[in-house]
């Protein structure tokens, strides 16, 4: 027979819920679900809510696919250039020096900037191209812009820390049940 789960901190515990979500697991403490989500699973009475593991997922997911769709992206881009080369030097050919000489003048120094620029990492300090970026990064100010391998970094540090805190927190609150247990004294 198991042993039944007590959760001593009142704080965490606030009913028992359903993940929506991929994971589909029941009975649930509100601290496997986000403030916000728990605010509007409130507010409504109820519907979809999505454990933080779920949202995680969903979230890596879309990072990579977005990756995915700015290198494809970039690909294209190449490929449609490397063609209106080819389709200009073909009409340089048939045009005359003039229009050959019109063929062979660079782009305008907008364009060429804006495909090679490179922003770097704050954390990182590797000088990459936009497409390492998501775009609320790249709006931020210079210096301060973090590649996607440095945030995804992050978040998992920042879910590590959280997971490392509340498993410090129980640890203390068991001690404090024993102590209390040890003491005979219930309120302390």
């Amino acid at each position: 027979m198991s042993t039944p789960v007590v959760i001593t901190n009142s704080k965490q515990w606030s009913g028992q819920f359903d993940c929506t979500g991929p994971c589909r697991r029941k009975r649930l403490v509100g601290a496997e679900f986000s403030k916000k989500a728990m605010e509007r699973y409130r507010r409504n009475g109820g519907g979809p809510l999505k454990c933080k593991l779920c949202v995680a997922a969903v979230e890596a997911t879309e990072r990579r696919a977005a990756q995915e769709r700015a290198e494809a992206k970039a690909k294209a881009n190449t490929k449609a250039n490397a063609q209106a080369d080819a389709e200009e030097l073909v009409a340089a050919g048939e045009g005359g020096i003039g229009k050959a000489k019109q063929a062979t003048t660079p782009p305008p120094a907008h364009a060429a900037s804006a495909s090679a620029s490179s922003t770097t990492c704050a954390s990182c300090k590797k000088s990459l191209p936009p497409t390492s970026y998501n775009r609320n990064q790249l709006s931020k100010p210079p210096g301060k812009a973090r590649c996607r391998i440095c945030v995804e970094a992050a978040v998992k540090d920042e879910a590590t820390a959280s997971r490392e805190a509340r498993l410090a927190k129980i640890e203390d609150a068991k001690r404090a049940v024993a102590d209390a247990e040890r003491s005979g004294d219930v309120a302390a």
